[in-house]
């Protein structure tokens, strides 16, 4: 009897763990496909591409554009969350945010920086990048296709 009720006990734990992990599939599914679903408001657009922030410049890479992205508290909020997401300071981090984009007033007046500049308005998910493009080589960081 003893056996029988050790043996029901081991089913039951073992049926309740696989329950468990597909409702957590189901649920990640659901989120992200809601993550998508998000309407971007009127006069917004919805950008989903790398971003890095570095000394006083932040810097989106979305859809093979560069944009410089405004220095606000919306900004600094996303980069201390990626901060937590980085391995390395020279990491990026692949977000999804809710932005207008409009001429860098640092390009019309310099003419240096990037063309374009976006003005944060919503934080959508921010997640660490997939791959870095930075290598370790001794007590320097190269770019991957630095020769030096």
């Amino acid at each position: 009897m003893k056996k029988l009720f050790s043996v029901l006990l081991v089913l039951l734990i073992l049926a309740s763990c696989k329950n468990n992990s597909s409702k957590q599939s189901d649920e990640e599914i659901t989120e992200i496909q809601e993550v998508k679903e998000i309407p971007v408001p009127e006069g917004q657009q919805r950008y989903e591409g790398d971003f890095v922030y570095a000394v006083d410049a932040a810097v989106l890479t979305a859809n093979n554009n560069f944009y410089a992205v405004k220095i606000d508290s919306m900004m600094k909020k996303l980069n201390s969350i990626a901060e937590a997401l980085k391995e390395n300071e020279y990491d990026a981090v692949n977000v999804v945010i809710h932005g207008i984009e409009e001429p860098n007033p640092m390009r019309v007046e310099t003419g240096e920086g990037w063309e374009k500049m976006i003005t944060i308005k919503k934080i959508i998910e921010v997640t660490p990048a997939i791959n870095s493009q930075v290598i370790t080589t001794g007590n320097r960081k190269l770019p991957k296709n630095d020769t030096k």
